[in-house]
C-alpha cells in the first residue's frame, strides 16, 4: 500500500494538530471538523495571532462576502455580512434553534410556575450559551429562563429578573472625575 503524500510543512503531525484541535473543540458534525481544520490551517499558514482567526466566504444564499466570526453558535451572531433575506442564513439559524430546543429540553431538572409568559428552569449541569436577548455570552450555571416557552431564545439570569414582574430592578450611576484624567480644570 502506497504511503500518503506528505504535506510541505511538518508532515503527518500537521493532520494529527488538525485532528486533535477539531475534536478539542468539541466538534460533533462534519462541519465543525472542517471550520476548525480551516481555521487552524489558517492560523498555521498565516501566522496569525488568534488562534481561531475569522473565516471569510461567499454565501450561495445571498452572494456576499461573509465573515464566519466563530466555528460554533448561533448563525446570525456567527456570520457577519449576510444580505437581508438571506435564505441559506434562515435556514441555518431554524436548524440551530432546532437542535438548542432539543439539547436544552434535555437538561431540565426542575421548571418554576410561569410569571407570565416568562418561565425559569433549572439546569442538571452547566452550559455554556449566549443570551438573545442583552447578547451576554458565558456560563449559565444553575438556570435558564424562556419566554413563551421559546426554548430556541432562553435568557440569562440578569434578564429574567429585568422581565420578572414580581422583582424590583434598581439601577444607580456613578460618575467621578479626577483631575488627573487629562481633563481641563475648572
Amino acid at each position: 500500500m502506497p504511503s500518503p503524500p506528505r504535506a510541505a510543512s511538518g508532515g503527518y503531525q500537521d493532520i494529527a494538530g488538525v485532528v486533535s484541535l477539531a475534536c478539542w473543540e468539541g466538534s460533533e458534525t462534519g462541519a465543525a471538523l472542517l471550520s476548525g481544520s480551516a481555521r487552524y490551517s489558517v492560523h498555521t499558514l498565516t501566522g496569525s495571532r488568534s488562534r481561531f482567526p475569522a473565516l471569510r466566504w461567499d454565501c450561495t444564499g445571498c452572494g456576499q462576502r461573509v465573515t464566519g466570526r466563530a466555528p460554533a453558535g448561533r448563525p446570525v451572531h456567527a456570520e457577519h455580512g449576510h444580505a437581508p433575506g438571506c435564505a441559506r442564513l434562515a435556514a441555518g439559524q431554524a436548524a440551530e434553534e432546532g437542535e438548542r430546543r432539543e439539547r436544552l429540553a434535555r437538561l431540565i431538572v426542575h421548571s418554576e410556575e410561569p410569571a407570565g409568559s416568562l418561565q425559569r428552569h433549572w439546569l442538571a449541569e452547566r452550559i455554556e450559551d449566549d443570551c438573545p436577548r442583552c447578547g451576554w455570552h458565558g456560563y449559565f450555571h444553575h438556570y435558564l429562563a424562556t419566554i413563551g416557552g421559546d426554548w430556541s431564545a432562553a435568557v440569562c439570569g440578569n434578564c429574567h429578573a429585568g422581565l420578572h414582574p414580581d422583582i424590583a430592578v434598581t439601577v444607580r450611576y456613578f460618575s467621578a472625575r479626577s483631575p488627573l484624567d487629562g481633563s481641563p480644570s475648572r
